[in-house]
């Protein structure tokens, strides 16, 4: 994790390596040699595994006229090669401090939201926009993005794999100071069988297999951070399994039994592969078949696996909203409203899983012209208003990824997927850009 903060000589960034104990420390802004006592404050700094540093602790700076960089660089983690595919539980890194329950009544105060360790992000598509997709999320201020990571992409012919798109992003996203979270995702056709590449595998296997050399590779320590140690600070942690395997569009067939079992797969081979990596499930609170009946996802994912505490670090959600971020109809199955994921962390506390924290890897409000869609003004106070409660209330809420910094497609209002930006399609801002660079920064 990350820690900022402002001396009188100037500026000081102290970045965790992964085991909480040597950092990378950057002074800017400094106009003579001497030196910056910087104080890292207990409960300031987490470890990988999302725990608060106890004890607090200074580090003496050296400074010269020049920016400059003093970094103790830890041992690598060396990955195995993965291993075949087991189903015995890996252990979980150690519970950070208990969540507390959302309250139903109790709202914080309408002050504006203080800074805090939540880690906030945005989606650009830099693998298909490249530098200048980068260099657009460096601007608005983002130092995290999310974004796929395709077995397809790697591997479009069986047995020819080619991992040279991933290490330029990685690579240009660590040079520009960009964070990234991986969603590890699709099937090539030739291993499903299917049509699709969103195809749920019955047997994951395969998947659980390529999830392994992912961690191997780009995971803390990895193949590809040893190669390029200056920037192994920028190595993901944590990794995302599949996107939205409850929206039929991602998910062939929409199933939580069969991907909490291939994602119980996946988090093994991949924590054999590499013991530093940490694996996020997907979560919703219902999801239907056949549009008419629905059932809980998360229940059904724990009967499916009962031990899955065992296997997961953390969880994502996407609570996309109708109306505003304080819009919520318990008992209706289709509720498309923020609220939700306050009943999708209570069920998880239920199963006991009180430790994991939430992950919000998508979130946004269109300002299409169709159904569940918003003018801009409202766009930019729905906005203001979730980063205020994740910061105040959700103290259970780790990450928030805003989707999305840009419009993109045709210039088609009618469809509610190309106006999620906060930057329009001819490159200017709509209100909701300064509210997004303003929780960025915090």
């Amino acid at each position: 994790m990350g820690l900022s903060g402002v001396t009188k000589a100037g500026k000081v960034k102290i970045i965790s390596s992964g085991d909480n104990k040597t950092f990378s420390v950057t002074v800017i802004g400094v106009r003579r040699p001497g030196s910056i006592i910087a104080t890292v404050k207990a409960h300031a700094v987490r470890d990988a595994a999302g725990n608060l540093s106890t004890v607090g602790n200074k580090i003496k700076v050296s400074t010269v006229a020049s920016k400059s960089r003093k970094s103790k660089k830890p041992a690598p983690v060396t990955p195995t090669s993965p291993a075949p595919v087991s189903t015995s539980p890996v252990s979980s890194p150690p519970p950070s401090s208990p969540p507390v329950s959302p309250t139903p009544v109790t709202e914080p105060p309408a002050s504006p939201p203080t800074s805090s360790e939540l880690i906030v992000g945005t989606v650009v598509n830099a693998a298909g926009g490249g530098g200048a997709a980068l260099d657009q999320a460096t601007s608005v201020g983002a130092r995290w993005i999310r974004e796929d990571l395709s077995w397809p992409a790697v591997e479009p012919t069986r047995g020819h794999q080619d991992w040279s798109a991933y290490d330029n992003l990685f690579l240009t996203a660590a040079q520009r100071g960009i964070h990234i979270l991986p969603i590890i995702d699709e099937i090539p056709t030739w291993s499903s069988g299917g049509t699709t590449t969103w195809m749920m595998p019955a047997n994951p296997t395969a998947f659980a297999t390529f999830a392994g050399q992912v961690a191997a590779r780009y995971g803390p320590g990895g193949t590809f951070w040893q190669a390029h140690s200056s920037y192994g600070q920028y190595a993901p942690v944590y990794f995302e399994i599949w996107n939205e395997p409850w929206y039929s569009f991602f998910s062939s067939p929409v199933d939580p039994a069969r991907y909490a079992r291939m994602f119980k797969a996946a988090a093994v081979a991949g924590h054999t592969a590499n013991p530093a990596a940490r694996f996020i499930i997907a979560a919703e609170w219902q999801y239907s078949t056949d549009g008419q009946s629905w059932h809980n996802w998360v229940d059904d994912m724990y009967t499916a696996v009962p031990d899955l505490n065992s296997y997961f670090d953390a969880y994502s959600t996407h609570p996309y909203g109708n109306g505003s971020v304080d819009n919520w109809t318990p008992g209706n199955g289709d509720a498309f409203e923020t609220r939700r994921l306050e009943v999708i962390h209570d069920t998880f506390v239920a199963h006991g899983a009180a430790d994991k924290k939430m992950w919000v890897t998508e979130v946004g409000w269109s300002t299409g012209t169709t159904d569940k869609c918003y003018d801009e003004a409202d766009q930019a106070a729905n906005l203001a208003r979730f980063d205020q409660l994740a910061r105040t209330k959700w103290t259970y809420v780790a990450a928030v990824f805003y989707f999305a910094l840009s419009d993109h497609g045709p210039l088609d209002t009618q469809n509610k997927e190309y106006w999620f930006g906060v930057i329009r399609h001819d490159g200017s801002h709509k209100p909701a850009y300064d509210v997004l660079a303003a929780a960025l920064s915090r």
